[in-house]
């Protein structure tokens, strides 16, 4: 199917979802350096990329409706403000309207994890083990 991926950052989800049988594989990222980084990682990938430049806020309302089969929102915040909730107004704006019927949605929060458990864990690595 396709899918939208919601910041590009280190590139560790993207590579991840390119190892899945899709078909299409839209990405938004803000950041210039790390755009650049996408736009060279696309033209290796199994899978048809499409690169989208800029701010989610600026580039999800240009998206058509019912077009993904699958979203997945990792972003960093903006502001320290918004930590902890800034994956919501993406949530509650957009992502029904982006997403087919039977679509799914996850998201990931690292920001508000890090802040919760970063008393109790000195080692992300150590965080996530099982």
């Amino acid at each position: 199917g396709r899918v939208l991926e919601i910041g590009f950052g280190m590139a560790i989800a993207a590579t991840k979802l390119e190892s899945f049988p899709i078909e299409e594989h839209w990405i938004i990222e803000c950041n210039d350096g790390v755009f650049a980084r996408l736009e060279n990682w696309a033209k290796s990938q199994p899978h048809k990329v499409v690169p989208l430049k800029g701010l989610w806020e600026n580039v999800v309302p240009t998206l058509p409706d019912n077009h993904f089969d699958g979203i997945l929102y990792d972003t960093y915040p903006l502001s320290e403000e918004t930590w902890h909730t800034h994956q919501f107004d993406f949530i509650k704006g957009h992502a029904h309207r982006l997403l087919k019927s039977g679509g799914i949605l996850t998201y990931c929060n690292l920001t508000s994890w890090g802040e919760l458990l970063k008393n109790k864990y000195n080692n992300i690595d150590k965080m996530f083990e099982v």
